[in-house]
């Protein structure tokens, strides 16, 4: 499943933060069964390839499997080894937005203000994390909505 697909079914991406990798598909399999088909596995957990890998396995694209905290394209090249559809980055590092296209995996870079939202775009990104997002206000999302792409 790609994330286009994931996001359509339910807008909300699960960060599996910590998990370990013996308890993903489990925790993968309750997600799907309650509509939850976006899950994002932070590189700072434990094991983090591993449970990429047993999530993509055991859920065999019922879900869009992906890592977060991914900050090198080594990085990029380790989520899809194991399986992963999508990567989740805190900047928007050309590198690592590049690698994901080159590799077929959708990046989804974070930005905190308009001219880094622009970078990832031009990058190649379709998709941006607002981040951290609890630190701005719906009027700040709503001025970065009137001149960011619709489809961004």
């Amino acid at each position: 499943m790609t994330l286009d697909e994931a996001l359509a079914t339910t807008p909300i991406i699960a960060i599996l933060r910590g998990i370990r990798s013996e308890d993903a598909a489990a925790v993968g399999y309750e997600l799907v069964a309650n509509g939850i088909v976006a899950m994002e596995v932070p590189l700072n957990s434990p094991l983090p390839f591993a449970s990429i890998e047993r999530l993509a396995g055991a859920l065999d694209g019922a879900a869009a499997i992906g890592a977060g905290t991914v900050l090198e394209p080594g990085a990029v090249r380790e989520v899809a080894a194991a399986g992963g559809s999508f990567i989740v980055a805190p900047d928007t590092r050309r590198s690592v937005v590049c690698a994901a296209l080159e590799l077929g995996l959708e990046p989804v870079p974070g930005f905190a203000t308009p001219t880094e939202a622009f970078r990832a775009i031009r990058h190649g990104a379709r998709f941006l994390k607002l981040f951290p997002a609890a630190t701005f206000g719906i009027a700040y999302i709503g001025a970065l909505r009137a001149v960011l792409p619709a489809e961004a």
